[in-house]
């Protein structure tokens, strides 16, 4: 718990999302989708467009596990 009153504290359990969805290296993935859903500043949609773009050529698989560790963790910020 934070006893300050100007911050959100969310608890997300990223690398087990990670390692679920396959790769303990899209933990990043989990936590952006979260902070995203929760601060509502951009769409989840526009984010995995991007990250669609930035992991062009790294192969569906790769890609396809960024997206459902974003979709995770977006899922936990609702």
């Amino acid at each position: 718990e934070v006893e300050r009153d100007d911050v959100q504290v969310m608890k997300v359990p990223a690398n087990n999302i990670a390692e679920e969805v396959g790769t303990a290296r899209s933990a990043n993935m989990v936590m952006l989708g979260a902070v995203a859903k929760r601060l509502g500043v951009v769409l989840v949609d526009s984010l995995q467009r991007a990250v669609d773009v930035m992991l062009a050529g790294k192969g569906d698989k790769i890609m396809e596990m960024n997206r459902e560790a974003m979709r995770r963790g977006a899922t936990l910020a609702e």
